[in-house]
């Protein structure tokens, strides 16, 4: 017998990496939909900034993703532990700032 193959029988990092993909998706379609309705924003270049913003806040998630997955598959193949709370604040406030952001341009838009 050689061993289980599977390091992580539950596929948590694998769910993980499909919700991040997931959550880079919406956050595209937020920022596309942010630069489609810029124009009701006074003045323009701020829906066109946030949404631009949140295009550019997407693809690193997306990235991040992808080497999240891997980083944390590595840990476990070396027995270290995947957790790295200085991610995780980073993620945390990237994201924070990524909706006050659209929240702002949102109020803007409807005053």
């Amino acid at each position: 017998m050689t061993g289980p193959s599977v390091v992580d029988p539950g596929l948590a990092s694998e769910r993980t990496q499909l919700a991040w993909a997931r959550t880079a998706l919406v956050v595209a379609a937020n920022g596309a939909l942010l630069c489609r309705f810029a124009h009701r924003v006074d003045p323009p270049t701020l829906g066109y900034a946030a949404g631009g913003a949140l295009l550019v806040l997407a693809g690193v998630l997306w990235l991040h993703a992808g080497a999240a997955y891997a980083n944390t598959n590595a840990a476990l193949r070396a027995g270290r532990s995947p957790v790295r709370p200085r991610e995780i604040r980073a993620v945390w406030v990237a994201a924070t700032a990524a909706t006050m952001a659209v929240g702002l341009v949102a109020v803007t838009a409807f005053l």
